[in-house]
């Protein structure tokens, strides 16, 4: 009878412990949503995602399965999925506390998606996000998940949809390509950027094909010196005629990247 005692004891003690492990790991997913209502599902304000963790346990015990740790999304009437899946040459790397902030473009996502574009069409489209975690602790694999935060992305207006079906049939300005926030941009895009800045003024994409151009425009007429550039009165003025246009803008994303841009060039010597 003692024996059997003492084996419930083990048991229970060894059941305990498994789940204070589980719970020293702390994690949680959230969603930095501006102040401002997302223009369009290009607003890349919008969407600035913050992941953080902290760890209660010795780092040398946890391990994080770099390739199976990612954001993962679900839409209406979709499973989880990854988005924007890191393929780390490092299988596992130590785990510590921290956090991370970045921007993130669900347009690419969404329009390359058939049944996801008629949703976005047709209505708000509120999307899921969560954080996967995958961990190895002493020989053994186990997978959190962070809370759950929910976005909405807005319906589309009509020069959401024109603009989207252009870039889909681009064949030098991708959608991938102009939904990251510092796209590459040559000349032959640079017509398109022109065309889309004039063909959907009522897009967010007329706001970023400008503030494309102001840059690329000004590339061409600045000049690298040490710690900064050399910038003309005439471009000095170009840029703060773009930062008058879009101050005012509905973006978040578009007011900020314009008067860092202006600010920045403004302190340039001529």
């Amino acid at each position: 009878m003692k024996k059997i005692y003492l084996y419930l004891i083990f048991i229970v003690l060894l059941v305990l412990n498994v789940k204070s492990i589980s719970a020293q790991l702390s994690i949680n997913c959230h969603i930095d949503i501006s102040n401002d209502t997302a223009v369009s599902i290009y607003d890349l304000s919008k969407y600035n995602i913050g992941f953080s963790h902290s760890v209660k346990l010795p780092d040398e015990y946890l391990k994080r399965n770099d390739r199976n740790s990612y954001f993962e999304v679900k839409f209406p009437g979709f499973d989880w999925r990854p988005f924007q899946k890191q393929n780390s040459f490092m299988k596992y790397s130590t785990l510590y506390s921290g956090s991370m902030h970045s921007f993130v473009s669900f347009a690419h996502f969404t329009l390359t998606n058939d049944t996801l574009t008629t949703l976005w069409k047709n209505g708000d489209i509120p999307l899921q996000v969560r954080y996967k975690y995958e961990v190895l602790y002493k020989g053994e694999i186990n997978t959190y998940y962070s809370n759950i935060d929910t976005l909405i992305i807005p319906r589309a207006n009509e020069h959401d949809v024109e603009g989207s079906v252009y870039l889909k049939n681009s064949e030098n300005l991708t959608l991938l390509e102009i939904t990251n926030i510092y796209p590459s941009t040559n000349y032959e895009e640079y017509d398109q950027l022109l065309h889309i800045r004039n063909a959907f003024p009522n897009s967010f994409l007329s706001e970023l094909a400008k503030l494309l151009m102001i840059s690329y425009d000004a590339s061409f007429l600045i000049e690298p010196i040490d710690y900064g550039y050399k910038v003309p009165p005439a471009v000095k003025a170009m840029i703060q005629s773009a930062y008058d246009n879009l101050s005012n803008s509905k973006s978040e994303y578009i007011r900020y990247d314009i008067k860092e841009y202006n600010d920045f060039m403004q302190a340039q010597p001529d």
